[in-house]
């Protein structure tokens, strides 16, 4: 399922796992992937990028995106975290926020400490050899939220503009459906 998440991004700079969340690509250099979880709704792309891939009827490439979601819901209530690979991990801080960090992220954190990247030890390491990076973490912090915001306004506008689209077809199928009919 992964790799048809990571196939959804490169296609269309998104993908949206119903029930889950959203993964978007940011335009930065390098572009990297963000998460959403509260763009839950199903936009269909990825139930039917499975469906396509595997031959699956539409229901039971469904069921498998549910399974997927369900799973990785349950791995979070438990383990307060999820890695989905190649994608990156989402954890719940002691908030109740949901935290990304994006895969590429993991790796560095891997290369540069494998054994524990949690530790208190570690942590009091780094604040020690570089204090004066603190201030600049936290305006790192606040432009980060602010393109977070921002980027899930135009997601929000996008879906609207996507809503609106949808129903004028709808409506337009249907006009010509009762006028098809009344001929």
């Amino acid at each position: 399922m992964e790799q048809y998440i990571l196939d959804l991004l490169r296609e269309n700079n998104r993908a949206i796992l119903p029930d889950f969340g959203a993964f978007f690509i940011r335009k930065n250099d390098p572009r990297e992937i963000s998460f959403n979880g509260l763009l839950t709704f199903n936009d269909n792309m990825l139930i039917e990028l499975v469906s396509r891939s595997e031959g699956l009827s539409y229901n039971d490439a469904a069921q498998k995106v549910e399974s997927f979601a369900r799973n990785l819901l349950s791995e979070m209530s438990k383990n307060n975290q999820v890695i989905i690979d190649q994608i990156g991990k989402i954890m719940i801080d002691e908030s109740g926020e949901q935290k990304f960090t994006a895969w590429k992220d993991l790796a560095e954190q891997d290369r540069i400490m494998p054994e524990d990247r949690t530790t208190p030890s570690t942590k009091k390491k780094k604040l020690k050899q570089e204090p004066e990076e603190e201030g600049g973490e936290e305006e790192a912090a606040a432009a980060e939220a602010q393109k977070k915001k921002e980027e899930e306004e135009a997601a929000a506008e996008a879906l609207k503009k996507k809503e609106e689209e949808e129903a004028a077809a709808e409506a337009l199928k249907k006009k010509e459906e009762e006028e098809a009919a009344v001929e």
